[in-house]
């Protein structure tokens, strides 16, 4: 896998007019959408009792992929709200956010 970006966070996709975002609805868009894609689980060693684990992502969690490339990242806040945080600097990440905002019936609010 190859990474092109920055992961600085660049925004957060939330609900319009108090209606949260759900991550239900986020995880089907992540599912049908072509340029997201969850990660992969990861093999691992328990560090107590040395065995192998698998760690899997959040299933909130997606890579946004462009010409074989990572470009970006959008995830399921870990801070309790209703709300996908965006990352990566490419202008594709920021267009792809807001069809998912429309497509949840939400904005992006900018952080830079």
């Amino acid at each position: 896998m190859k990474y092109v970006c920055d992961f600085d966070a660049i925004g957060v996709v939330q609900g319009d007019s108090g209606s949260p975002i759900s991550l239900q609805n986020w995880v089907q868009f992540i599912a049908t959408h072509p340029q997201l894609r969850a990660p992969e689980s990861v093999r691992s060693v328990n560090p107590f009792n040395k065995r192998d684990i698998e760690i899997a992502p959040d299933s909130g969690t997606a890579y946004v992929w462009e010409n074989g490339s990572v470009i970006g990242m959008m995830t399921w806040s870990e801070e309790g709200l209703d709300e996908i945080v965006v990352y990566g600097a490419s202008p594709l990440v920021l267009d792809l956010a807001n069809k998912v905002a429309l497509q949840l019936g939400g904005h992006v609010d900018r952080l830079r």
